[in-house]
Order: C-alpha cells, then sequence, then structure tokens
C-alpha cells in the first residue's frame, strides 16, 4: 500500500541585496516550510509559513521554484508518508527584522550569498539541496 502523502510549502526569499535566507534548525540549513491547511493555497501557505518562520513581514511570491519530494515518518499519522512542498520564490524588502521561531526549532536565520550556497548545502537536506542548486553561483 502506497504511504498517505502530505502537502507543504515554502519560500526561496530573496533580500533586496540579492541574499537568499536560510534557517537552522535541528542542526541543518533549510528553508521555511510548513504543511497545508485545508482553506489555503499553497501559494498561502507558503507566505504564512515564512512569515511565521522568520518574523518577515513583506513578502511578495515572485514565481513558482519547484516542488519536491520525501518519504518520513509522519507523528501525527504514525506512519510512513510522503511529504511534497510546493516551493515559490519571494522576495522581501528588507533583510532586517527576522526572528527565528523558537517552537519550531528554528535556531537561527542567515542570509546567505549565492556564491556561498555550496557550503551550506553540505549541511542540509536533499530537498533542500535539489532546490537550491539552480541558485548556486561558481
Amino acid at each position: 500500500m502506497k504511504p498517505p502523502t502530505v502537502y507543504a510549502a515554502g519560500g526561496i526569499v530573496w533580500s533586496e541585496n540579492n541574499k537568499i535566507l536560510m534557517i537552522l534548525r535541528y542542526g541543518k540549513w533549510d528553508l521555511p516550510k510548513g504543511h497545508l491547511q485545508s482553506n489555503e493555497s499553497f501559494e498561502q501557505c507558503a507566505l504564512r509559513e515564512v512569515m511565521e518562520e522568520t518574523g518577515l513581514k513583506t513578502l511578495e511570491i515572485i514565481g513558482e521554484a519547484g516542488i519536491t519530494h520525501y518519504d518520513y515518518f509522519d507523528n501525527d499519522l504514525h506512519q510512513e508518508a510522503i511529504k511534497e512542498i510546493h516551493w515559490f520564490e519571494m522576495k522581501t524588502s528588507t533583510h532586517l527584522d527576522v526572528m527565528p521561531e523558537l517552537k519550531e526549532q528554528i535556531e537561527w536565520i542567515n542570509w546567505i550569498d549565492p556564491t556561498e550556497i555550496e557550503k551550506y548545502l553540505y549541511n542540509s537536506y536533499d530537498n533542500v539541496r535539489t532546490i537550491l542548486k539552480k541558485y548556486a553561483v561558481a
């Protein structure tokens, strides 16, 4: 039997000085994302989750960035599941005023120059590496 699919959305956030926001959660570099609620679109979910997890207040979606999948154990479902994450590129008019959401175990927020992304991807998740590879600048 195929495991259930759990849907989520998240963002690749660009600052006004062309840096990408990454969060440190559980000791790994990640992107802000979260579960889709029943009454929202993927775009609404991505904006809400990024705002909640980073404290950013001014965000605008500028395009779709792709979809990733991974298998994991879902504690709410008490079984293996497939997480499908819909990613969106976003921009913000500020790189200030970020506040890690501690209840989501976000330890740190950093703005990364695209020339430095590769360094962060070594300590990241496969789905984040997949979605961010196209933004890395050698």
